[in-house]
């Protein structure tokens, strides 16, 4: 069975500079330390219920998804994270519309010894209703 996101990462692997600069270096949740970069990272974040109408139950949710842009430079961190939010910003799949880029922001991780030479990366949310 697809997931959810599996359009999205479909449409990702197609873009010419996500795959010329990524190429399949996208993953759920994680990323090991020590693998190639430039990669990405997404999380479905939540999968809200949008409650009841007048008319019962509503039918409709709301799906969140995080992709994080990891990169030696922040300036490739950038342009990848722009780069995802072009490809997927108002692409819809089946009748559902995604936007891109409520929140971009950056952040340098620390590897598990202290030092700051970790990867830097960008972050991009979308969002959909479905």
């Amino acid at each position: 069975m697809a997931t959810v996101e599996q359009p999205l990462i479909d449409r990702l692997l197609a873009d010419s500079f996500i795959a010329s600069v990524v190429v399949d270096r996208i993953s759920p949740q994680v990323r090991a330390q020590g693998d190639p970069l430039p990669a990405i990272v997404y999380e479905v974040v939540s999968d809200e219920h949008m409650g009841a109408t007048l008319n019962g139950p509503a039918t409709m949710h709301r799906i969140t998804v995080d992709f994080r842009c990891y990169s030696d430079s922040y300036e490739q961190a950038q342009q990848v994270a722009a780069a995802v939010r072009e490809s997927l910003d108002g692409v819809a799949f089946e009748e559902v519309k995604w936007s891109a880029a409520e929140r971009t922001d950056h952040m340098v991780e620390q590897l598990s010894d202290g030092t700051g030479d970790a990867p830097r990366s960008a972050a991009v949310t979308i969002h959909a209703w479905i």
